[in-house]
């Protein structure tokens, strides 16, 4: 068996089958014991074995390779566990309120479609459109001839002929201007009230002065062309022939 001197690092040779319990070198003079772990060659020592139970490191592995080992092992299980994690993809906000406000501009434009003559009916709303200079029609329900305010009187004239006369006012219930309508006389007789005698329709025109009233013949004033919004216009209508037997009359307004 060969073994090393500690001191001089001598090479010993001896036989393996005598037991020495020391052993002096010829070469430094030291005494050591031959069964040392340090007498022994690199080759003829025994080998690190693990065991979970001792807590001492590999004879080999000093403390600073230990320490980088670690700190590279610990660098790579972060590393992993990093790139393991599942990252959830960003997602794009919902714009939902341009197909909100495009479903009910679609839900609104029906509804007045569909109610089109309720919505012409209100004077707000056609106040607005007119006003937008939509072609709508000019209509009855625009006007109103006040009912109180309606007159009737003969006047004789200068060659003592007669001719009635009837004044009253009319109001334009939208806030939009509108061009007159004319006014529509409708006599019935005195002994059947619900027999129209005869019809008339004569245009609203400036108020004729007292004096022009009486001379014959009766010049007609220009007609009014518009009325202003929410206005209030008084007429007078001479009318020169009238019907016999005549007992009553309504007016009524006609469209132009």
């Amino acid at each position: 068996m060969l073994i090393t001197c500690p001191s001089c690092q001598k090479p010993i040779d001896i036989e393996t089958d005598i037991e020495l319990t020391s052993l002096t070198c010829s070469h430094c003079g030291s005494e050591f014991s031959p069964l040392s772990d340090e007498s022994q060659t690199p080759d003829q020592r025994q080998p690190w074995i693990y065991s979970p139970d001792l807590f001492a490191s590999p004879p080999f592995l000093s403390t600073r390779d230990q320490t980088e080992n670690e700190a590279v092992t610990i660098h790579e299980n972060t590393h992993s566990d990093e790139s393991s994690e599942l990252i959830a993809p960003v997602r794009e906000q919902a714009h939902l309120w341009p197909w909100f406000f495009t479903a009910l501009l679609v839900v609104t434009l029906a509804g007045i479609w569909t109610r089109q003559e309720a919505w012409l009916d209100n004077r707000w709303m056609r106040s607005t459109l007119i006003n937008l200079t939509l072609p709508l029609e000019n209509r009855e329900k625009d006007w109103l001839i006040l009912p109180q305010s309606v007159k009737s009187e003969w006047v004789i004239r200068d060659d003592n002929s007669r001719v009635m006369v009837i004044s009253g006012t009319i109001k334009n219930l939208l806030a939009s201007s509108m061009p007159y309508p004319d006014i529509e006389v409708t006599f019935y007789a005195n002994q059947q009230p619900d027999r129209a005698l005869a019809t008339i329709s004569l245009p609203i025109t400036e108020k004729p002065a007292a004096k022009s009233i009486v001379q014959t013949p009766f010049d007609l004033p220009g007609a009014l062309n518009r009325a202003a919004e929410n206005s209030q216009t008084e007429f007078v209508i001479v009318v020169e022939s009238v019907p016999d037997g005549t007992g009553n009359f309504t007016l009524s307004l006609r469209l132009r």
